[in-house]
């Protein structure tokens, strides 16, 4: 799917580059080049995270300077991490939501985590190829709308992000067999799915398999 693609290439330094020395020599030095490179290096990660879960790009983009003013003003309280991606994202998650309730744009934020979420939010698809790409991400838009926004939430950390079950038990704070439990129950849910469209369309068929089933 193009949008994935365009979605990957925004996110290539997070899903290829160790940023620990990076977030090592920051905290241990104070370096502002490696802090730099971790900033630009996510943006874009965290700005399409949280168009998932709202459209209000002004509160987005705030969100991620206030986590990261956070990062440089308490820099001598931060710990060592063994993924500074999941750690921005968790971090990020919970800023978005502490940052909407103080704006009285959400009354619980733990309602607010379990039913907003939307995979297909923002997604850029505009850039598809009309007439060959759009069938086929109708299709598998169809089938992630089944499941529930935490099984949506949970699959695109895991397959988008590609963020291990333990991160995302950390992120999302449930635990790890939740998380593979979920994924299980959603990919049966869109292979059963996927089946019923192959006869239409077999290239979404070996796209599911190529993206989904390689990570499972």
């Amino acid at each position: 799917m193009l949008w994935l693609k365009d979605l990957a290439r925004n996110m290539v330094a997070t899903t290829e580059i160790d940023f620990s020395a990076d977030w090592e020599s920051y905290i241990q030095k104070g370096d502002q080049e490696a802090f730099s490179r971790i900033y630009y290096s996510h943006y874009d990660l965290l700005y399409y995270v949280g168009l998932k879960y709202i459209s209000d790009i002004q509160v987005i983009e705030d969100s991620i300077q206030n986590i990261f003013i956070y990062l440089l003003k308490h820099r001598n309280k931060l710990m060592s991490v063994s993924n500074v991606k999941g750690y921005l994202l968790k971090s990020f998650r919970r800023q978005l939501f502490y940052d909407l309730k103080k704006q009285n744009k959400l009354s619980l934020s733990n309602q607010f985590t379990e039913a907003q979420f939307d995979y297909f939010n923002n997604t850029q698809q505009a850039s598809l190829d009309k007439e060959e790409n759009e069938e086929l991400n109708n299709a598998l838009k169809k089938s992630l709308s089944k499941l529930s926004a935490r099984q949506q939430e949970i699959i695109y950390l895991r397959f988008d992000c590609d963020l291990s079950y333990e991160e995302i038990s950390g992120i999302l704070e449930i635990s790890v067999d939740s998380c593979y439990k979920s994924v299980y129950r959603s990919i049966k849910t869109m292979k059963a799915d996927i089946e019923l469209m192959l006869v239409k369309s077999k290239d979404l068929f070996f796209w599911f398999i190529f993206h989904f089933k390689k990570k499972f």
